[in-house]
């Protein structure tokens, strides 16, 4: 493909607006949304100035970090992309036009960076507290036949470790792994409860529980190898899911 064709397809990061807050550029940098990084340019002097607008402490906020977290994750992304922090905003001086490119990367990238750091705090938050809810409810619910971290041995021959597994007897097992709405947690999934369909093992009992909704194609897909539940129906499926698999039935 010729340069003059690639350039044209890529013309919509190229796009300038004028704004109050300077002229804005859509980076290729990409927020945890997939939305661009916009970041914005001014004349300072013989250089520019390039900032983010707050658009990194925008995102972290939203991801439901507190503000004392979000300014030490700007700090820490700012020195290490060796800008500036002002008012909320990631900052860069680009002395000369020379570095005017150097700047608005450096500022993309932290806010970036920022973004996706907040959001991972915020998932492994609400993956804590979805397995706790999980927790309780099954102890409750199960008493004495719950177990946790629980090896199972795939017929990979590999041990794969689930959140849960109820043990009614030592033929019968139900295997429970919590399942959150992003492609990590999904394929993993997949591919353990995939691995633990072997032949003879009729007694195993899988299923997957959720408190965030699942797009249609991931239920299609974690649907082939195993069960999925709401964890406000957690009880009531676990113990479906029991009788499905208790030793001897058909």
């Amino acid at each position: 493909m010729a340069c003059d064709d690639i350039m044209a397809a890529l013309s919509s990061f190229q796009a300038c607006t004028e704004t109050p807050h300077g002229s804005r550029l859509a980076t290729h940098c990409l927020y945890p949304s997939f939305e661009p990084v916009d970041v914005y340019v001014h004349k300072f002097g013989d250089g520019f100035r390039v900032h983010d607008c707050g658009g990194a402490r925008r995102e972290a906020w939203l991801s439901g970090i507190d503000d004392a977290y979000v300014a030490r994750l700007l700090n820490k992304e700012a020195a290490r992309y060796q800008i500036e922090v002002e008012d909320g905003c990631l900052r860069a001086t680009a002395q000369t036009a020379d570095w005017l490119l150097a700047a608005v990367l450096a500022v993309a990238n932290a806010a970036a960076s920022v973004a996706r750091i907040a959001a991972d705090k915020a998932e492994t938050v609400a993956q804590g507290e979805l397995k706790a809810r999980i927790d309780e409810l099954l102890s409750s619910s199960f008493p004495g036949i719950v177990r946790r971290d629980y090896a199972f041995r795939g017929k990979s021959g590999k041990d794969h470790h689930f959140d849960f597994a109820l043990k009614p007897s030592m033929d019968q097992s139900l295997l429970i792994n919590a399942v959150f709405p992003h492609h990590a947690s999904i394929y993993a999934n997949y591919v353990m409860f995939a691995d633990t369909k072997i032949e003879g093992y009729e007694n195993i009992g899988r299923m997957v529980v959720f408190d965030k909704p699942l797009s249609e194609p991931d239920k299609i897909l974690l649907e082939q190898v195993t069960s999925i539940v709401p964890v406000r129906s957690l009880p009531v499926g676990t113990a479906r899911l029991l009788e499905r698999h208790k030793v001897g039935s058909a």
